[in-house]
């Protein structure tokens, strides 16, 4: 059979080639690392002299990775922070009120819930003054009332602005005016465009008008040339 045009055969892998790429690499390392390395740089004396006092590369590089690793050690195994403790000039009757009510969160967290219980006793004598309790009349059985007052409130404006007066329309609005032949012939022969863009025309025009006449009397007065 003959193979197909365009298409390549595709090659397998030998059993030599996968053995070597499957052996595992096993890295020779030298015995003698120093040997070919004989390069010794030539150093002048002003470098000499700097460098007289300071330590060799080696033992500088030894304590940098030292100190590296006590900063790392002293990060992992941090000491709790927050130790000072100031020494405050108290009474010994506020020191034991104090050590009675606890710490300093909590001391806070108390003052928190005692002022939300005075706020809400307020209130509460506040509207004790309203002693007025209207009657409101039930609602019919077919009617469900779902909400409170401002809820239902809040939902019928939702409502009134998505709402689509051309789209829906109420049933009960019927009406249908009938238009004498000679408005519509009067009303095809000038081409007039519907209600709304007449009525927004006629603005324009009210409003065009009204800005001719401030012009003119923003104008000044012409009075007849004086006789010589």
């Amino acid at each position: 059979m003959s193979k197909p045009e365009g298409k390549t055969a595709k090659k397998g892998m030998s059993k030599e080639t996968l053995d070597r790429l499957t052996k595992p690499v096993v890295s020779k390392k030298p015995t003698d690392m120093d040997k070919d390395c004989t390069f010794q740089p030539k150093l002048c004396e002003k470098s000499l002299e700097l460098t007289a006092g300071r330590e060799k590369f080696h033992t500088r590089v030894e304590t940098d990775l030292a100190n590296y690793r006590k900063a790392m050690d002293a990060r992992v195994n941090a000491k709790p922070g927050h130790t000072f403790k100031p020494n405050v000039n108290i009474p010994e009757e506020y020191v034991a009120k104090i050590e009675k009510k606890g710490d300093f969160e909590k001391r806070i967290m108390d003052d928190i819930e005692t002022r939300k219980k005075k706020k809400a006793a307020l209130e509460e004598q506040a509207i004790a003054g309203f002693t007025f309790q209207p009657t409101i009349t039930q609602s019919p059985k077919n009617v469900k009332v779902e909400g409170k007052f401002l809820e239902r409130v809040t939902k019928d404006l939702e409502a009134r602005k998505n709402r689509d007066t051309a789209e829906k329309k109420d049933p009960e609005c019927k009406f249908q005016p009938e238009i004498s032949k000679n408005s519509t012939k009067i009303m095809k022969s000038k081409g007039a465009p519907k209600f709304k863009s007449r009525m927004v025309e006629d603005l324009e025009k009210r409003r065009e008008k009204q800005e001719e006449i401030k012009k003119e009397l923003s104008k000044p007065p012409k009075f007849g040339k004086k006789k010589k």
